[in-house]
């Protein structure tokens, strides 16, 4: 588990006095963000609005001026002859139809206030000037710009340009209206620039008008602005000396703002006086909680402290458990070494004994020729009689190593019983520790059931030793009588043999039975022995689980140490914050 980081102190915060003034950089007021944010309001919707309404004027004005001249010039076409438009030709500028024809439109210029007046006619496929009043030569080429407003005339009843046009002599707007000649065709056009400086000064009026209006209404704008600036900033001067007042009495949360006004400063003022109550009833209760917290932080303090050393005491019996655990896998492994060699001593003489009854079942077939060769048989009967009693003495002397089998079980047993009380022990301390002993309580439990398994095992394994004991002890008196046997059959002598050929056949039958009888004497005490050395194995398994267990408990034990000693620190913190919150809550005034 990770520490905890040292919880930083608070800390003390010192009295700030609060100032009117002082404030570093440039004070944008609200009064003066009112009266700009008016202002520019105001220019904007005046802007907007005398734009929409000269666009207007102007369209309207513009409108009336081009149907007027459209009108114009569609009855001034009836003042001038078709026929002599056809006849207009280039170089004939002297001639009748030219003369005629400029004196029409003389005649239209002069009851009328135009810029110019002039004829258009397509030649060779070209649009080109006619007559004009403007320059004595015919048939110059039409102006691109114009083509396309010529023609639509010659296409209908007539075209104007709606928009005003400038040049050196002035402001106009041009229209066109198509001459007629025989049979109602088209043979050119008439084109009147009608005078629009007057409608040009009109329109500036308009312009000037309304910026005067704009003018007035952006200086009505800016007085509307600052009264109402400096009713809002008014109110709120009020609310900031008052709260000016409450920060510079040393924190008196007790002390109210007046309301008088009922609008949005009287909300804002009602608000704070809200705020207020609020912040006083927090400082009440912080109070209040703060010494409840210090008692509670001794307390956890106290418990912490008590806690640890308790968890001293059970890692203590943790450590001798585990010693304990060590000594008996030791022992068992002592154990299991005296079981693995006392069964290869039963096997060795489970051979012998097979060997035996072999042996005796050949002398049996042999009975026969025992008779006629008495004395060579005796011999060989004699010195296979004393190899099997050396043979048979050294096994089962060595299998007497049984027996410590019952005294390694008894120290197994001793050390169950010590496990038992550690335990025991562990249990009780675990008891003291309450709550956060709980766990170690069901470790030692969980050891004791492991230590009464250990004892009933090694018990087992005891009453097992024994009945091998005592098969081994029933093995080495049939070994004698056995040898004993051999002895008295066959050291009487050689007539005695002779006589007694029969006899011994009918004793090498007997032998035979008791040499089947010891190899399965030895037979159980192999079985027996393979039973001994796998629960040895399986209490050593448990007693090694059981070591590791109690390892990892008492590992658990200090870890859990260091934790309350961490928490011992946290709590020694938290002590110390809970003071100093307490003296931060005194500094403010609340009752």
């Amino acid at each position: 588990m990770k520490k905890p980081k040292n919880v930083d102190k608070p800390q003390k915060t010192k009295k700030v006095k609060a100032k009117k003034s002082g404030q570093k950089g440039l004070r944008f007021s609200v009064r003066n963000k009112i009266i700009l944010g008016t202002l520019a309001v105001a220019l904007v919707i005046t802007l907007a609005v005398s734009v929409a309404i000269y666009g207007k004027v102007s369209s309207a004005y513009v409108d009336q001026v081009a149907n007027d001249t459209l009108s114009l010039t569609q009855v001034a076409t009836s003042q001038v002859d078709g026929n002599l438009i056809s006849l207009l030709e280039a170089g004939g500028e002297r001639g009748y139809a030219n003369q005629q024809v400029k004196a029409a439109l003389k005649n239209i210029d002069d009851h009328s206030d135009l810029h110019a007046i002039y004829t258009i006619g397509e030649r060779e496929g070209a649009l080109v000037y006619l007559t004009d009043l403007r320059t004595e030569t015919l048939c110059e080429p039409l102006e691109a710009k114009h083509e396309a407003g010529v023609r639509k005339a010659m296409e209908s009843e007539g075209y104007v340009y709606e928009t005003i046009e400038h040049d050196k002599n002035g402001d106009y707007i041009v229209a066109y209206a198509p001459i007629y000649g025989f049979s109602d065709t088209v043979v050119g056009v008439l084109g009147i620039e009608y005078n629009a400086s007057g409608i040009s000064k009109s329109l500036r009026g308009i312009i000037l008008a309304i910026i005067e209006v704009a003018a007035v209404m952006v200086v009505l704008s800016i007085v509307l602005s600052i009264l109402i600036a400096n009713s809002i900033t008014r109110g709120l001067k009020v609310v900031n000396n008052k709260v000016y007042d409450l920060v510079s009495n040393d924190g008196d949360l007790t002390k109210q703002i007046e309301i008088k006004n009922n609008d949005e400063v009287g909300d804002i003022a009602r608000n704070i006086n809200n705020l207020l109550d609020h912040i006083r009833g927090v400082v009440i209760n912080i109070s209040d909680n703060s010494q409840t917290l210090s008692d509670s932080v001794a307390t956890a303090l106290d418990s912490t402290n008590q806690t640890s050393v308790q968890l001293d005491s059970v890692s203590q019996t943790m450590e001798t458990m585990s010693a304990a655990m060590e000594e008996t896998s030791a022992s068992l492994q002592q154990v299991q070494c005296s079981t693995s060699d006392i069964k290869d001593e039963v096997n060795g003489m489970h051979n012998n004994v097979i060997r035996g009854t072999d042996f005796a079942k050949a002398m049996e077939t042999r009975a026969l020729e025992l008779r006629q060769n008495s004395e060579v048989e005796t011999a060989s009967a004699q010195q296979a009689a004393d190899d099997m009693t050396a043979s048979l003495n050294e096994k089962i002397e060595r299998s007497k190593a049984v027996e410590d089998i019952s005294k390694l079980t008894q120290t197994i047993l001793d050390i169950a019983s010590q496990t038992n009380l550690l335990s025991l022990n562990a249990s009780i301390e675990a008891a003291r520790a309450g709550e956060h002993g709980r766990g170690f309580a069901v470790v030692a439990e969980e050891i004791s059931n492991l230590a009464s398994n250990s004892a009933n095992v090694a018990k087992e394994i005891q009453d097992i030793s024994s009945n091998v004991i005592d098969n081994v002890r029933d093995l080495a008196d049939e070994a004698g009588r056995m040898v004993e046997f051999v002895r008295e059959k066959t050291i009487g002598g050689y007539q005695q043999m002779s006589e007694a050929g029969v006899q011994y056949e009918k004793d090498a039958q007997e032998l035979t039975k008791m040499l089947m009888e010891m190899e399965t004497l030895s037979m159980s005490i192999d079985e027996s022995m393979s039973s001994v050395s796998s629960a040895m194995e399986d209490v050593s398994h448990a007693v090694e689980e059981s070591a590791r267990g109690v390892s990892d408990v008492a590992a658990a034990v200090v870890d859990m140490s260091d934790n309350m000693k961490q928490n011992q620190n946290v709590a020694n913190e938290n002590s110390e914050i809970a003071k100093h919150l307490d003296e931060e809550v005194h500094k403010f005034k609340y009752e």
